[in-house]
């Protein structure tokens, strides 16, 4: 590799515009002068806006009846990680889940997870920097399925609660319904204080099982408001 970057940056950068589109994310992760010059190439390809401050994710279902170009899949948004100053302007972010408690939820999910990593590393501290997010879990899978995956849904979500709160999100919105699940709660950092707002769903009003979101809600020092919305009583 130090023989290869030994070459002028003229030779590297047309190595690049020669790598095939599937294979510039592995050779992102070589080097940096290399995550640069594939970099460039990903946004020449895919037309992305490096100063985009919003980020809309869905399932490719969703795209599939979507006329959106300003959203992307669960796969193309986890490709954005591969490159370092890709994620550096995102102010908020929007996400739809299919099923609550399917499989490809879960795993749609730890990308999200995944993909939140990478904008706390991109962007460092975010004490003066509002974020916001929403997530919408569409649809309700049957009892059998909530059941089959209720322990690891609990897992990846709690998960993804902590990452929202590394990320000193402000603002986080909850639509749709989520699966009761019985994992023990235990949130890092124990303490939030960075979120000021949240709006929760009239699915998570009404359950009988929800000990994660008391938590949440009684460990988040700085909230000062709550939006619950009820279309059906």
């Amino acid at each position: 590799m130090a023989q290869l970057l030994d070459l002028p940056v003229e030779i590297l950068s047309c190595i690049c515009d020669n790598t095939e589109f599937a294979s510039l994310f592995s050779l992102a992760r070589t080097c940096r002068v290399f995550n640069q010059l594939a970099e460039r190439r990903f946004l020449q390809l895919t037309k992305f806006d490096v100063q985009t401050r919003h980020l809309n994710i869905a399932s490719e279902q969703e795209l599939r009846l979507s006329d959106s170009k300003d959203t992307f899949s669960f796969n193309s948004a986890r490709r954005l990680c591969a490159f370092f100053g890709t994620l550096l302007n995102i102010e908020s972010l929007s996400c739809t889940f299919p099923l609550s408690s399917s499989l490809a939820t879960i795993r749609q999910m730890a990308y999200l997870v995944q993909i939140l990593r990478t904008i706390s590393a991109q962007q460092g501290t975010r004490d003066s920097c509002p974020f916001s997010i929403v997530l919408e879990f569409d649809g309700d899978p049957g009892p059998s399925v909530k059941a089959q995956h209720e322990s690891r849904f609990g897992q990846v979500f709690l998960s993804l609660l902590c990452e929202i709160r590394r990320l000193r999100c402000d603002f986080l919105e909850l639509r749709g319904t989520l699966p009761a699940f019985r994992n023990a709660v235990s949130l890092e950092p124990p303490i939030d204080d960075a979120l000021e707002g949240i709006s929760i769903g009239g699915s998570l009003l009404f359950s009988w099982s929800r000990p994660w979101l008391i938590e949440f809600l009684n460990s988040s020092s700085k909230l000062s408001s709550i939006n619950a919305k009820c279309s059906k009583i």
